[in-house]
């Protein structure tokens, strides 16, 4: 047997059962990844898509937050920047840039295969809720937003670079 093949099948398996699980804790019975291996969901205003990579089997979340257009002034591109450093502003997220549309994405990875049903509903949550303050600050055009990691980030933003 291939073993490629049979590693994906595994994170397959652990995707596809974490997302049911995941979908039977919100209401959603039989929720399952498309052909494709993707799934978007809408929460609240925020719509997050949750896509399984091929190569490993591990699961990508993301959602769009805003469009950057050549007028955005450099104190919001170095407010995002800021927020990555360490993950600590982001709560282990990342922000990117898709450079073909220039949107804004914020985008996570999950080890499917590390992660209990529980952890995965906390973690989801966690990144929706991110998701959902950096998109009213990057609407309306305000400095970055406060999350619970900020604090923590400006203790650790303070001594690790001195």
């Amino acid at each position: 047997m291939d073993t490629s093949t049979s590693i994906s099948n595994l994170g397959k398996s652990a995707f596809a059962a974490l997302l049911a699980g995941f979908g039977e804790s919100i209401g959603i019975h039989d929720l399952t990844p498309d052909e494709q291996g993707a799934c978007t969901l809408k929460f609240d205003d925020q719509v997050v898509t949750f896509q399984q990579e091929q190569s490993s089997g591990r699961m990508i979340a993301y959602s769009v937050l805003g469009q950057l257009g050549a007028d955005t002034p450099a104190s919001k591109l170095r407010d995002l920047l800021s927020a990555n450093l360490f993950w600590l502003g982001t709560a282990d997220a990342t922000l990117a840039l898709d450079a073909d549309s220039q949107k804004l994405v914020l985008e996570r990875r999950f080890d499917t295969e590390r992660c209990s049903p529980v952890e995965f509903e906390e973690l989801i949550g966690l990144f929706v809720d991110t998701a959902e303050a950096w998109h009213e600050q990057f609407e309306a055009g305000v400095a970055a937003p406060t999350t619970p990691a900020e604090s923590l980030a400006a203790h650790h933003n303070s001594h690790l670079l001195a």
